[in-house]
C-alpha cells in the first residue's frame, strides 16, 4: 500500500515537474497545449480550468505577436504585466511556489517524529505544533540583559568556567562568527 502510494506521488510529481517546465521560456510556452494546461490545472487544484485556457489562447496570441525576448521566463512575465490574465496569473503563481526540493518538508516530519514519542503519544494537535515549532526555530531569543546577567553570575567562578561561558554567548550570539 505505502509502495503504491509513493509510486503515485513521484510519477505525479514528475508530471508536475514536466508541465511546469513550460513556463521556463516563451518558446516552450507557445505549445503549450490545452490538455496539459487542464492537467497542471487539475494537480494544482484549480477549478476554474476554462477560465486558465482562454486566459492561455489570448496570452499566447499578444506574446506571439508583441514579445522579440523569447529567452525570459514566462511566470515570472505573467506575474510582472499588468495586463489582465488573472487566471493565468494564478496558475503562474501556482507554478513558482511549487518547491524545487523535499528537504524542508523531510526536515519537519523529522522534526515531528522527534517531538512525538512514545510517551507524547496523546499529544492533542495544537501542543504538537507548539514543540514542533519550538523545536524547529527555537524558543524566544534571550535579551542582552539576560546574557549579561548569565555572564555576572558566573564570573564568581573559576577561571577556566568565566572563559567557556564567554565562548559559549559569544557564540550564542554570534552564530555565523559576526562579530
Amino acid at each position: 500500500m505505502i509502495d503504491e502510494t509513493e509510486q503515485q506521488f513521484v510519477e505525479k510529481a514528475i508530471k508536475v515537474i514536466e508541465l511546469s517546465a513550460y513556463f521556463e521560456s516563451f518558446k516552450k510556452f507557445l505549445v503549450f497545449s490545452d490538455n496539459d494546461c487542464k492537467e497542471l490545472c487539475l494537480i494544482l487544484g484549480l477549478t476554474n480550468v476554462d477560465t486558465v485556457i482562454a486566459d492561455l489562447h489570448s496570452f499566447r496570441y499578444v506574446v506571439s505577436n508583441k514579445l522579440d525576448d523569447t529567452s525570459s521566463d514566462v511566470a515570472s512575465f505573467i506575474l510582472r504585466v499588468d495586463i489582465g490574465y488573472e487566471a493565468l496569473r494564478t496558475l503562474a503563481e501556482s507554478v513558482l511556489c511549487i518547491s524545487i526540493s523535499t528537504c524542508r518538508l523531510e526536515r519537519s516530519f523529522s522534526t515531528m517524529n522527534r517531538a512525538m514519542t512514545k510517551l507524547r503519544n496523546r499529544m492533542g494537535q495544537e501542543m504538537l505544533q507548539a514543540c514542533v515549532k519550538i523545536s524547529t526555530e527555537g524558543d524566544e531569543d534571550p535579551t542582552e540583559s539576560f546574557i549579561d546577567d548569565v555572564i555576572k553570575r558566573y564570573a564568581v567562578k573559576k577561571p577556566r568556567h568565566i572563559s567557556l561561558i564567554s565562548r559559549v554567548c559569544h557564540q550564542f550570539l554570534h552564530p555565523w562568527g559576526s562579530s
